[in-house]
């Protein structure tokens, strides 16, 4: 009854979007394209109703329904009314609601799901033991955190990068330098991930991740009393006194235990954050500035999304170096974020770590009632169909944003990739019939797609999964959830059949923006994912974070063809990373001035600045490889660089041996003319090999201004003077 009741609701929804959109005078085929069932007859109907005839008409089917009426008996009950409605009206009301196909979901999705998690490394235990091998920024992580005498700070480190260990480690480093009995607290916001982390499946510490460990020198577990409140929920820690104690706690608990004053923090060595970006929850910032400020406790933060010193108070509080007991009377307190360690996806690209992230960009239509819409539909399936043969394991994670537009998705990927198998996934997963299995999903090894709504976003690991899909069509999406998502397809594979991970997006122009603009606007979010940036930059860092930008930017090259740019992170072509532009034909040139200019404002520098910092970006680039303006010339054309800079840099603009890293000849005219004429010169390529014989000038032209000259030299030079001021 309740089912029934449900899609009766949802279905009123529908037919009050459809009448405001024609009270909007919205086109019938632009309707119809979001509702595949309206036919021509049914919208002509009802342009008859308003919103007060769909309450009256349903509120009273609803009463039926709750008299346990069959679909005919509530058919007859509407054609014996005085003014009766349309047979085919009504059966297009009432089909849905009696087919037991259909559904029964709330079209939004406010819940935050539990999921089983694994976390970033763990997975890969088993292999790595086989072969372990300390990675070289792993080193560096636990020795900076070492030499920092373990204070508060934040390691930044990408996904997949190995953090497990690095905690691990860090912990029994410290133990032992120090050799104290004390705690250590190492707290994690999803509980899953420290449950995988330490637990087997019957919740039992895992034997063969602790011998592993162990042989792996990278803690022994069995030195320590091990404090799990990740399994046992009583509010009691009893800590041993022969032996130092790690308490395994997530975030949640955490604050239970303070609450119940439990912990006693005097005797804490220093507590380790992983996840630390969800330091901003009120609760869990309460009882970690307690532990800072009042017993004077260092805390170390993880996080795989990239902490800046432009951050939040919060973070700058719990992750700066000094505590507040080390402040003088009279010293004002100033919180400065300590990054410890920074380990972002272009190094990890470049350590083959990762895999490079390859983008795709489309654009969709606007649709009424959160659908798909037919058209929408045909464009998804033919980039899906182009996608394919180049996918190994051809194994697909799409989001979307309600529960609705998942089970359209589900049913409409169902019908048009059989090849499939076809999974689904919310926080209402018990509500369906469908296919929600999300475990036999993550060990399939090919051939499956799932559709989630908040799910996986973070932590998870799918095994052999090629691509993310994002079906939410969100026109600016953060940081932290692109790092976190696009992370989900940049794994390696123990076969290596994978190159890059594809991550396919999608947005709708309302017709508000140009399309250019929304373009524009994605591939700088995808920049800034590749290059570790964040919305949280500072002013100190804030040049380096824009010369970053354009030196990436000037070295990409472009594919008019595919309409696709190539953003090289090394001199290994299989790590370059890509952006395909679905979305229009463009004008690499003008596009990317557009991009550097919208990045410019975006990071509030001036435009002498921005010239500034490009020119001597170019000027590295050419210096000890370019000396004269004809080489300049040949390598601008070939890699598209400014073919005028002294008109392009103006305002900045010196002279061409500044431009060029090279010195000014200091002979002076007359004799520069005679050792000329003296041997013979009839060609510049002649000039330029007794210049770097000699010595002297390559670009004569702007040191001598040639008044006055031999019109021999002259016509020798007179190409190279249109760009001598």
């Amino acid at each position: 009854m309740n089912s029934k009741i449900n899609i009766l609701k949802n279905k009123k929804k529908e037919l009050i979007d459809i009448i405001a959109a024609i009270g909007d005078e919205i086109p019938f085929q632009e309707i119809a394209d979001s509702y595949e069932d309206l036919t021509m007859n049914i919208y002509l109907q009802l342009k008859k109703y308003d919103c007060y005839w769909i309450d009256c008409s349903f509120d009273l089917i609803e009463k039926y329904l709750k008299e346990n009426l069959d679909e005919k008996q509530i058919i007859k009950k509407f054609t014996g009314l005085v003014n009766p409605i349309d047979k085919k009206l009504l059966n297009y009301i009432l089909e849905p609601v009696f087919n037991d196909s259909n559904q029964d979901y709330s079209d939004d999705e406010t819940e935050e799901p539990k999921e089983e998690i694994k976390p970033d490394d763990i997975v890969t235990v088993d292999e790595l033991s086989k072969s372990f091998k300390w990675r070289e920024h792993q080193i560096k992580a636990i020795q900076s955190t070492e030499e920092q005498g373990f204070k508060s700070g934040v390691h930044n480190m990408i996904m997949g990068a190995g953090k497990t260990f690095i905690i691990l480690n860090m912990i029994y480093t410290h133990y032992k330098n120090n050799k104290n009995n004390n705690l250590y607290i190492l707290v994690c916001t999803h509980q899953e991930i420290l449950k995988d982390l330490f637990f087997d499946n019957s919740n039992q510490l895992d034997k063969t991740k602790i011998e592993f460990w162990k042989k792996s020198d990278i803690i022994d577990l069995e030195k320590f009393n091990f404090i799990d409140k990740i399994n046992d929920k009583s509010k009691i820690i009893e800590l041993a006194k022969d032996k130092p104690n790690l308490l395994v706690v997530n975030s949640k608990f955490l604050e239970i235990l303070d609450n119940n004053n439990s912990i006693n923090y005097n005797t804490l060595n220093f507590v380790i954050l992983d996840e630390s970006h969800g330091i901003s929850a009120p609760e869990l910032y309460r009882v970690l500035s307690k532990i800072k400020d009042s017993y004077s406790k260092h805390i170390i933060g993880l996080s795989a999304t990239p902490l800046r010193k432009g951050a939040n108070a919060k973070v700058k509080h719990i992750f700066s170096k000094k505590l507040i007991s080390e402040y003088k009377k009279e010293e004002k307190i100033e919180h400065k974020l300590n990054i410890i360690s920074n380990y972002d996806m272009v190094q990890a690209i470049k350590d083959d770590i990762i895999l490079p992230p390859h983008y795709t960009i489309f654009q969709v239509n606007k649709t009424l009632g959160h659908k798909i819409g037919l058209a929408n539909k045909e464009i998804i399936t033919k980039h899906i169909t182009e996608l394919i043969p180049l996918l190994p394991y051809k194994k697909i994670l799409c989001w979307t944003r309600t529960i609705g537009q998942m089970v359209e998705y589900y049913d409409f990927l169902s019908k048009t990739f059989p090849q499939f198998k076809i999974y689904c996934s919310s926080s209402k997963d018990k509500d369906y019939k469908l296919n929600t299995n999300y475990k036999e999903f993550s060990e399939r090894e090919n051939n499956c797609i799932m559709v989630a709504v908040n799910r996986f976003r973070e932590g998870s690991d799918f095994k052999n999964l090629d691509t993310v899909i994002y079906m939410d069509r969100v026109k600016t999406r953060g940081i932290l959830v692109s790092m976190q998502t696009a992370g989900r397809a940049l794994r390696k594979d123990p076969k290596n059949e994978k190159k890059c991970g594809h991550v396919i997006d999608s947005f709708v122009n309302e017709g508000k923006v140009q399309i250019e603009l929304l373009t524009i606007d994605k591939v700088i979010g995808y920049y800034k994912l590749l290059m570790g940036l964040t919305e949280e930059e500072d002013r100190n860092t804030i040049y380096e974070t824009y010369s970053k930008f354009i030196k990436s930017i000037h070295s990409a090259t472009f594919d008019t063809t595919e309409c696709e740019i190539t953003i090289p992170i090394d001199d290994n072509k299989a790590h370059d990373s890509k952006i395909n532009l679905k979305t229009m034909n463009c004008n690499w040139t003008k596009l990317k001035e557009q991009i550097v200019k919208a990045f410019q404002t975006e990071l509030k520098i001036r435009d002498m600045e921005a010239k500034k910092l490009e020119m001597e970006q170019l000027r590295d680039l050419i210096k000890g490889k370019i000396t004269n303006i004809e080489d300049y010339l040949l390598f601008a054309k070939k890699y598209n660089k400014p073919l005028e800079p002294h008109i392009y840099f103006n305002e900045i603009w010196k002279d061409w041996h500044y431009f060029l890293s090279i010195k000014k000849s200091t002979i002076l005219k007359d004799i520069w003319e005679e050792i000329c004429i003296d041997n013979k010169l009839n060609s510049v390529e002649k000039y330029r090999k007794l210049a770097k014989k000699l010595g002297i000038s390559e670009i004569p032209t702007e040191v001598y201004k040639f008044k006055n000259l031999s019109y021999e030299l002259y016509r020798l030079f007179k190409d190279e003077m249109e760009y001598i001021d």
